[in-house]
């Protein structure tokens, strides 16, 4: 569970970062420091409460089942 939060963590850190360099134009760099920053921490908090229930409805449903077939050319 705790890599899907870091994992959310950077990757909504990298939005901040694009968010921020727009917003850069505008408001000044201590607004975009903190916006990252925010960015960062809720993309960690999201990314742990789907990780957290993502698998307590694993457990209930068992999953999704997939069957794959290889095609002969």
């Amino acid at each position: 569970m705790l890599s899907v939060a870091k994992f959310a963590a950077v990757l909504s850190a990298i939005y901040g970062l694009i968010i921020a360099f727009v917003g850069l134009l505008g408001a000044g760099v201590g607004l975009a420091v903190i916006f990252v920053a925010a960015m960062a921490i809720v993309g960690f908090v999201t990314g742990a409460i789907l990780a957290f229930t993502y698998n307590i409805v694993f457990s209930m449903t068992g999953g999704i089942a997939m069957e794959l077939e290889f095609a002969d050319d």
